[in-house]
């Protein structure tokens, strides 16, 4: 179960990493009529994200391994 999480997160990662647009488009886009391009700042912190997660997963697939 814990290799499954970790898969989901491990992916999660990838996309936050490598597609912060979209996720731009899935979460904030949608709030307003006038959405436009997603900040620098946003840009940035979604992909600080995506590395979080991609090292969470990771962790949590070699944990499994070790212990």
């Amino acid at each position: 179960m814990i290799v499954l999480g970790s898969i989901f997160v491990l992916l999660t990662g990838v996309v936050m990493l490598f597609f912060p647009q979209f996720i731009y488009e899935v979460t904030e886009s949608w709030k307003s009529y006038s959405a436009g391009k997603p900040s620098r700042l946003y840009i940035i912190s979604i992909r600080f994200g995506g590395v979080c997660c991609l090292l969470v997963g990771i962790a949590g697939i070699i944990s499994v391994f070790i212990l």
